[in-house]
Parts: C-alpha cells; sequence; structure tokens
C-alpha cells in the first residue's frame, strides 16, 4: 500500500493546523516550525513536529530554497526538504502544504491521491522555458540561470505533492551546491528526468499567488492559497459543518 505523508510548513508553531490534523486518520502527519527560539515536543497528537538546527541545513546544503527577499536563507522549506532526504525517507509521496494553504479536510486530500496514485509531482500547473531567456514570461526565471540546465519549468508549489524519487533527485543536486528556488527545481527536476507531473484540477485554478478569496464562496472540494488568517481557515469549516 502506497504510503503518503502530509507536512505542513509553517513560521512558527501552528494551533489551528495542529487542532485540523487531529481529525485526519489515513496519513502520516508533519508539522515543520521554521522558528527554533522555542522548541517544541516532537510528537503532540498525532503530529510530528520537526525543527531542524540551521547549522545541519547549512553544513547539508539545505539552504536558499527562496529567492524572497524578505525571506531567511533558511526557511520551513529547506528544513522540511533536509528531514525527508536524509532524516525520514520511507515515503512513496509527500504532500507539502504551506499553513496559508485551505483544505476542506482530508477526504480532499485523498480524493487527490486516489486519481493520481503515481505522479511524481502534482503541481498547480507546470510551465516550460526550453531556451533560457529569462525575459519569457515569469519573472523569476532569473533566479534560475545559471543553477540548473535547460529547458526550465516551474510552478507555484504552496501546496504540492512530491514522489520519493523526485525528493532523491533533490538531493542530489545538493550534493555540490545549495538549493534553488523550489518553485523552479521541483518542476525541473521532473522534465530532466522524464517524472510525471501533473495538475489536478483540485489545485490548478485555486492555488495562486495573492488571489483574494471570498471565504463564503468557496469551492470546498479544491485546495486554496493564500489564507493567510487562521481565522479564516475556522470560519469555512465550521459554516461547512452547520449548513
Amino acid at each position: 500500500m502506497t504510503k503518503i505523508a502530509l507536512c505542513v510548513l509553517s513560521r512558527y508553531y501552528n494551533q489551528t493546523w495542529m487542532d485540523f490534523l487531529k481529525t485526519f486518520t489515513q496519513y502520516d502527519l508533519f508539522m515543520v516550525v521554521d522558528d527554533n527560539t522555542i522548541i517544541h515536543d516532537t510528537v503532540k497528537d498525532n503530529v510530528t513536529i520537526i525543527q531542524i538546527p540551521d547549522n545541519v541545513c547549512i553544513e547539508n546544503n539545505y539552504h536558499k530554497s527562496s529567492c524572497w527577499s524578505n525571506l531567511k536563507d533558511i526557511v520551513a522549506w529547506d528544513r522540511a526538504l533536509f528531514y525527508f532526504n536524509r532524516v525520514n525517507t520511507k515515503y512513496d509521496h509527500v504532500w507539502f502544504m504551506e499553513d496559508d494553504v485551505f483544505i476542506m479536510g482530508e477526504h480532499v486530500v485523498r480524493s487527490v491521491d486516489e486519481k493520481h496514485p503515481n505522479s511524481d509531482l502534482l503541481s498547480a500547473f507546470h510551465e516550460i522555458n526550453e531556451t533560457g531567456d529569462v525575459n519569457q514570461g515569469w519573472n523569476h526565471w532569473i533566479n534560475v540561470i545559471h543553477r540548473i540546465g535547460t529547458p526550465w519549468a516551474h510552478s507555484l508549489v504552496s501546496c504540492a505533492r512530491l514522489s520519493n524519487r523526485l525528493l532523491k533527485r533533490i538531493d542530489e543536486y545538493v550534493g555540490d551546491r545549495h538549493l534553488m528556488f523550489i518553485e523552479a527545481l521541483y518542476n525541473t527536476l521532473a522534465l530532466h528526468n522524464g517524472y510525471t507531473v501533473d495538475n489536478p484540477d483540485e489545485i490548478k485554478d485555486t492555488i495562486t499567488y495573492n488571489t483574494q478569496w471570498n471565504r463564503d464562496e468557496l469551492d470546498i472540494t479544491k485546495i486554496y492559497h493564500p489564507f493567510k488568517k487562521m481565522e479564516d481557515h475556522v470560519y469555512i469549516r465550521e459554516k461547512q459543518k452547520n449548513t
């Protein structure tokens, strides 16, 4: 039976997500906490809390996964990728969800897994740049040049599922260099290796950069980004419960 983990990435310990994850029964659950100023219990309820020290990430080249100037060289993504490549490698697939992703319930994720059991990468889209022209479309191709050969590909990965063998390709990539911007790394490595990339209906139109979603007008069979206010997550679930 396929072994799938679901990992939430958060700057700080997120109680709203912890309370929500308690309702899950069919996944191994993880939360990566980026902030190491407070050390949390390794396991709370059915969720494993991951906190990887900065020096461990740096020594193993797991840093600089994001190019945003307001972020640190090491963020939750760096720690998560290190964990699932060097500490806990037993999963066939790992779902990664940033904490401003909204899902109604476990059944939504299960539905995606049932439709795409063998995909190496599930992402919102898969835009390919054949030539390496940094002026083609996406304004972050500049962060890819000299980091990996063409063709390139990218997607938003706020919510994405990676296969074990794609994770291994990431681990090989950092063998002699640090990570590159993951919005291009995942899709490009999948493209270079001939891996299967799918863009499920549940995320292809609703995982976006900065859409202002109306919390009262959602298709709850889909997964959304961004919903930064945790009170919105609670509101939507309570409203649906009472419908």
